[in-house]
């Protein structure tokens, strides 16, 4: 993209013609998809989007479910048959609680919901059934 700088040091983009080009089509498509959905929702009696289904809210109100989660959500690839061992599933942060490269998660927080590394891998080492509701007494025992 052309560049231009003014004496205000404000920065402009002039739009190419293929910019703008891009622009509209997208636009284009965009409209199409939305009069789409709307026809469809029209249709059959609905509202939303069509690729989204509803989703539930539950409060997360001690550390010790939030660790439960944690696993949870590292052992939803294998629930949905994307792996048979989260450990190796490669979209997982799992691993990234087992080093010590720079993260953006909060390692040290998170480890501490469990007590440590050690209890995070034995939680991790276990089956957790998450159909029934879920309680805090006995979540993390380490024998």
């Amino acid at each position: 993209n052309p560049v231009c700088v003014t004496d205000t040091d404000t920065l402009a983009t002039k739009p190419t013609d293929e910019k703008t080009a891009t622009f509209i089509i997208s636009k284009q498509f965009s409209h199409f998809f939305n009069s789409y959905v709307q026809s469809f929702n029209k249709q059959e009696k609905r509202t939303g989007s069509l690729l989204e289904t509803p989703f539930r809210r539950i409060e997360i109100d001690s550390e010790a479910y939030a660790a439960h989660l944690v696993y949870y959500i590292h052992n939803n690839p294998v629930k949905h048959g994307f792996t048979e061992d989260f450990r190796n599933y490669e979209f997982s942060s799992y691993s990234i609680f087992l080093e010590a490269a720079p993260t953006f998660i909060h390692r040290k927080t998170v480890l501490d919901w469990f007590g440590g590394v050690e209890p995070f891998l034995i939680y991790h080492g276990q089956k957790h059934d998450f159909d029934e509701k879920w309680e805090e007494k006995n979540w993390c025992e380490v024998e």
